[in-house]
């Protein structure tokens, strides 16, 4: 890893919802990781992980940047997540399960590991 930033803060403006970052990596490769920690379900993991990517994305390009610019720069987002008692947890190993949604060169992909 070339920067990790523990609780890393992301607010595109002063009156737009910021996001606090467990923590935010990036390597020498230009990838960019956030891990998070998810205790309770609160149901929102999809739209969580939208916004997280969409601020992400919004660090790297600048005014005037064409959006194949992106493709340099891949993302990764990933929720570790203790829901053992929760039907939305996948089948299997319900102590901990990971979500990883990644944006790259190759487009968008998402997976939910149990």
């Amino acid at each position: 890893m070339k920067d990790a930033d523990p609780q890393h803060t992301i607010q595109a403006t002063p009156t737009a919802k910021g996001i606090r970052i467990d923590v935010y990596a990036r390597d020498d490769q230009e990838r960019t990781y956030t891990v998070e920690m998810q205790m309770v379900n609160e149901h929102n993991l999809p739209f969580r992980m939208r916004e997280y990517q969409e601020l992400m994305d919004q660090e790297i390009l600048n005014s005037g940047d064409d959006y194949d610019k992106l493709a340099n720069y891949p993302t990764y987002v990933i929720f570790f997540c203790n829901l053992a008692n929760d039907d939305q947890c996948p089948k299997g190993n319900r102590s901990s399960s990971r979500i990883v949604r990644r944006l790259g060169q190759y487009g968008a992909c998402s997976a939910m590991v149990g």
